[in-house]
């Protein structure tokens, strides 16, 4: 019972903690003259395309404990692709438009591959299938 609140309690942390990003990106993007919606929406279903049918996949083919090693590796490939974004930005000269549209326009995709799976996906197909 403890294990089930805990999990509960930190996936709403997650949530929040991402919830509370993308607001405060979109604030700044908003600060902007010019808004680089463009930029956000590649960011957003290039996110969503890679993100919801990889994360989907593996949540029905691999076992918990292996899916929780792949999320450190997938956490790495995200800590890899900060400097290409960190690099756009200094190459085109305004590095913190670049930070907020990629974190804005991830964030939104996370959450529409994660809604298109919940709402999509029949009940049947979630979970590692025994």
């Amino acid at each position: 019972m403890k294990t089930v609140q805990s999990s509960q309690t930190g996936r709403l942390i997650f949530f929040v903690s991402l919830a509370t990003m993308a607001f405060l990106s979109a604030i700044r993007l908003i600060q902007y003259d010019a808004v680089p919606w463009e930029l956000v929406a590649v960011f957003a279903i290039g996110t969503a395309l890679l993100v919801g049918p990889v994360a989907w996949t593996a949540r029905n083919q691999l076992p918990e404990k292996r899916r929780e090693n792949l999320v450190y590796i997938a956490g790495a490939i995200a800590l890899l692709c900060a400097p290409v974004i960190l690099g756009l930005g200094l190459i085109f000269d305004n590095l913190t438009l670049f930070m907020d549209a990629g974190a804005l326009g991830s964030i939104v995709g996370f959450a529409v591959a994660l809604l298109v799976e919940r709402l999509i996906v029949p009940k049947r197909l979630h979970g590692f299938a025994q």
